[in-house]
């Protein structure tokens, strides 16, 4: 059966530490961790889910909740060094590979039923913006909530 996949953009994060925006300048590792927070903070405040963790594994930090029953997916694109006219196509690629990611989670015979993949980019402004993917596995009935309305 086919995946149903909606899609949402939270045009614009609003940060409440100076120490969020300052990372924005920091290491992989840096923007990797605020990556899995604003999943972890969109995911929990907008769709509802509860009991997050947030994990150091050998792939590095995971998004997850307890008893694994959805399946979170997060990255972080600082979008400062690629060429203005290429941005669109780094977003598009890295929401395809986010969709691909997504899918092949729901192989497992324990596959869960929805899937939300957070992709946080910005640009020199360091105005972050969300682009949100939930693919449904299979029969799954979808969300009647907009993640960028509250």
């Amino acid at each position: 059966m086919i995946p149903l996949v909606r899609n949402y953009q939270i045009p614009k994060v609003e940060f409440k530490r100076q120490l969020e925006v300052d990372m924005l300048d920091g290491s992989e590792q840096d923007l990797a961790r605020i990556g899995v927070e604003l999943g972890y903070t969109v995911a929990q405040e907008r769709f509802g889910l509860k009991d997050l963790v947030i994990a150091e594994t050998t792939r590095g930090l995971e998004l997850y909740p307890r008893g694994r029953a959805v399946l979170l997916k997060t990255r972080m694109l600082d979008m400062r060094k690629t060429a203005p006219e290429k941005r669109t196509q780094r977003l598009l690629e890295a929401v395809n590979q986010m969709a691909m990611v997504l899918i092949e989670g729901f192989t497992s015979s324990s596959a869960p039923a929805v899937g939300y993949g957070f992709i946080s980019h910005f640009g020199e402004d360091q105005a972050v913006k969300i682009e949100i993917l939930e693919i449904r596995n299979g029969s799954a009935a979808p969300s009647d909530r907009n993640p960028a309305v509250l």
